[in-house]
């Protein structure tokens, strides 16, 4: 009998210090919870069989499980805690731009499965849902869908000139400034030509901007960088209209024979 006593004294002592490993963890960087963090209180749901927690101006409900492991990189910050258990707290996710989701997940808890609660004000539609989110098939979700990519708005462009390094875009979205960025090789190698990228514009980009389910006006200026750094300026601006799941593939920026670049549409 002494022996399992001892046995047994052994592996409580290490539980506590496999919890206490864990808790140092999650009181720092993405996990950890802020100075002025509140309790949100889980409550009884009026119209349906679910609990819910309001945060801000949305209301959210149980929806899913984890279909991976959670690290900190797909957190982007916590909010504070449920029912005042500073330890069952809710974080946004990195990868979930509208905050149609939430994650509640009690960092004393060994092996605990996190949590997903989606907003109430998604349901009956598809929204963009991160890719291990896994519903766990709730009645009330039944009509609702999810999809793993944002939706875009591709631009397909061909470098058909020579010593371009480079590529820079910036773009307006009816009228109004919605973005840019930059591609090439990682190496820093010349961009060969007949060379292909692909411009996306996103739901994200666009949703104060336009409505996602009708055209929008799409303007684009490009420069480019040569092997020497010189930046130049691409005569002509793409303009067109383009919807979400649109695809355009008649582009190209070319040399001038008078110097530098145009961009040139094979229409």
């Amino acid at each position: 009998m002494g022996k399992v006593i001892k046995i047994t004294g052994i592996t409580l002592l290490c539980t506590f210090i496999f919890a206490g490993c864990r808790m140092k963890g999650y009181d720092s960087g993405s996990w950890a919870l802020p100075s002025d963090s509140v309790s949100y209180d889980k409550r009884d749901g009026n119209e349906t069989d679910m609990m819910y927690i309001t945060v801000g101006d949305r209301s959210y409900m149980p929806y899913g499980t984890a279909g991976k492991r959670i690290n900190e990189d797909m957190i982007r910050e916590c909010l504070g805690y449920t029912d005042g258990d500073r330890n069952a707290r809710i974080y946004t996710l990195s990868n979930d731009p509208y905050d149609n989701y939430l994650m509640l997940y009690n960092v004393s808890g060994i092996m605990k499965q996190p949590d997903f609660w989606r907003a109430s004000d998604t349901m009956g539609k598809s929204v963009f849902t991160p890719d291990f989110i896994n519903s766990l098939g709730y009645d009330v979700w039944a009509s609702s869908g999810g999809y793993g990519e944002l939706r875009e708005a591709k631009t397909g462009l061909v470098i058909n000139a020579d010593d371009i390094v480079l590529l820079s875009y910036e773009y307006t979205i009816n009228g109004r400034p919605g973005g840019g960025g930059q591609t090439g090789h990682a190496d820093g190698t010349v961009i060969g030509k007949g060379e292909v990228f692909s411009i996306g514009i996103t739901e994200v980009d666009i949703r104060d901007k336009a409505d996602e389910e009708a055209s929008f006006d799409v303007a684009i200026q490009f420069s480019v960088t040569d092997s020497s750094g010189q930046v130049h300026k691409v005569d002509g601006v793409y303009e067109r209209q383009m919807m979400l799941g649109s695809v355009l593939n008649d582009l190209e920026i070319r040399n001038d024979p008078a110097g530098g670049y145009f961009l040139f549409e094979d229409v």
